[in-house]
């Protein structure tokens, strides 16, 4: 009902008011009640002083909206003041969930950004924004792919990493391949066998997998055209990779105790090669894939063409090659793999030329596990049983090193771009640096591990394999599913209404055979 409706539907009621004697005495009870902030009961008064005299209608009118818009105004003042009180409880719960995010964010990282994420959702401002940007920061978050009561004995990422071979069980029990597709959410036996898997390999189109099993024998598995190629094998293969066209399929095997050979499989015929007089501990092809590279437990890496011809023996070292790799595509020009580079169980790494000529780089006071090349190919990354990694010219001089673990460095590798520098240790954790030589976060995982394109880490340790984000915007990472999202459980531990935000869907993978 408008003002309008209501005056007249008043003046129409109080002709018959009683209480009042007149006109006068009815509007100066009407102001007294008023002046009382009795507004209810002045709206009567007036209306009453109105009924009295009708002549007086304008008078009143004005009276009664006075009335009105001080009610409106202790409407519109209430209204203020319960917004008002919103407001600040909102705070009120923003700084009491940051404050949390920063007490628990040591024993639980995860669950201290989601806390700082509903902080910023409920008071996004600065201290609350810089605080949950320092979490995310100097901390881990990941999201587990995929758990293995057993153990897994082997992994193999896809280039897009969107797809993952594994193996479960251990060095001595391994089990039947499975593939596991992260965007459709699906795990799928390989090859149809009941034989356990020894090694594989996506091929660099990622259309085929090749599966050497542990009864000596090998698949070439191709998707695309759904056939299967069978292949015989004279000994055990630990370690397969495809050549960079894909044509052709590198493998190696062998144990501490005994010597190795070196395969390659081309096509639908099988060549056999003897290689090293020790097991070989590291093969990889060249950028263009003309040339092989083996190292060995026999403290030589050998450079091989792809009939099986070796090129060049590369001997100085005095322990065995653990870690051998070829300098990456040049920018410039394909002049990639022109050099190599070793490590060894003699604390040192070695840059090998063409003409097989070595620079070493010597600082490390234990067994080099790891050697990498940047993206450019300008420096040279070395980790070491000594608990640190040393990043190094190519004239042998070391530019920084990286301390901080307390343990093996087991694993090192460059993110993309070449500005980040990741170390895996025995000490359980993964360690992000920038060049300056100070961590920008600490993982609390297993290596190995591998950093795709898109600067994610795949890590495997034990019975699991995680994803981890090395360099994404917070909000970005907030939004995709890296991050665990919060349980029903402890949103009503902390107050946050289910509604807040809606958290990333987890994916369930479901089981083909």
């Amino acid at each position: 009902m408008n003002r309008l409706l209501f005056f007249v539907f008043c003046m129409i009621f109080f002709v018959t008011a009683k209480g009042q004697k007149n006109y006068a005495e009815a509007m100066k009870q009407g102001d007294d009640a008023f002046k009382n902030g009795l507004y209810k009961i002045a709206i009567k008064k007036y209306f009453s002083a109105g009924a009295f005299d009708p002549n007086k209608k304008d008078s009143v009118e004005i009276k009664v909206n006075m009335a009105f818009d001080a009610i409106e105004a202790l409407r519109k003042k209430a209204e203020d003041a319960l917004a008002e009180a919103k407001k600040q409880t909102k705070i009120a719960q923003a700084n009491y969930l940051i404050s949390e995010a920063m007490r628990i964010v040591e024993t639980d990282p995860t669950l201290a950004l989601r806390l700082a994420e509903q902080a910023m959702l409920l008071n996004k401002n600065d201290t609350i924004e810089n605080e949950a940007n320092k979490i995310y920061a100097e901390n881990c978050f990941y999201k587990i792919i995929i758990n293995y009561r057993g153990g897994l004995y082997n992994v193999a990422f896809s280039k897009d990493t969107k797809k993952i071979l594994v193996s479960p069980g251990n060095l001595f029990t391994p089990g039947i391949p499975q593939l596991w597709d992260l965007q459709e959410h699906t795990v799928q036996n390989l090859g149809g066998r009941k034989s356990s898997a020894t090694a594989f390999a996506f091929s660099p189109t990622e259309q085929k997998i090749f599966v050497c099993y542990v009864d000596e024998s090998a698949q070439l598995l191709n998707f695309k055209e759904n056939t299967t190629e069978e292949f015989s094998l004279s000994n055990p293969v630990s370690s397969a990779v495809f050549s960079p066209d894909g044509q052709t399929i590198l493998t190696g095997g062998g144990n501490w105790a005994s010597s190795d050979t070196l395969k390659c499989i081309k096509g639908n015929w099988l060549k056999e090669f003897e290689a090293h007089h020790g097991p070989i501990n590291s093969i990889a092809f060249s950028p263009d894939g003309k040339g092989i590279l083996t190292g060995s437990e026999d403290s030589t890496a050998r450079v091989w063409d792809s009939t099986g011809k070796m090129i060049r023996e590369l001997k100085g070292h005095t322990g065995g090659i653990v870690s051998a790799t070829f300098s990456p595509p040049s920018p410039t020009g394909p002049d990639g793999g022109k050099t190599i580079l070793t490590g060894s169980r003699d604390f040192t790494a070695r840059l090998w030329d063409s003409a097989g000529k070595a620079i070493p780089f010597e600082g490390h006071t234990s067994w080099i596990s790891s050697v990498a090349f940047s993206p450019d190919g300008k420096t040279v990354l070395t980790g070491s049983y000594d608990g640190t990694a040393r990043l190094w010219s190519l004239d042998g001089r070391w530019i920084k090193i990286f301390k901080g673990h307390t343990g093996a460095i087991l694993s090192v590798a460059f993110s993309p771009d070449g500005k980040t520098i990741i170390t895996g240790s025995s000490d359980g954790t993964i360690r992000l640096w920038r060049f300056g030589g100070k961590p920008m976060g600490t993982f609390d995982r297993w290596v190995p591990l591998l950093i795709s394109n898109d600067t994610t880490i795949l890590v495997r340790h034990g019975n699991y394999i995680d994803q981890w984000n090395v360099e994404m915007p917070l909000f970005d990472f907030l939004k995709s599913d890296k991050i665990e999202p919060l349980p029903a459980e402890q949103k009503k531990q902390y107050g946050i209404k289910e509604n807040a935000k809606p958290s990333p869907a987890k994916g369930k993978l479901i089981k083909k055979d």
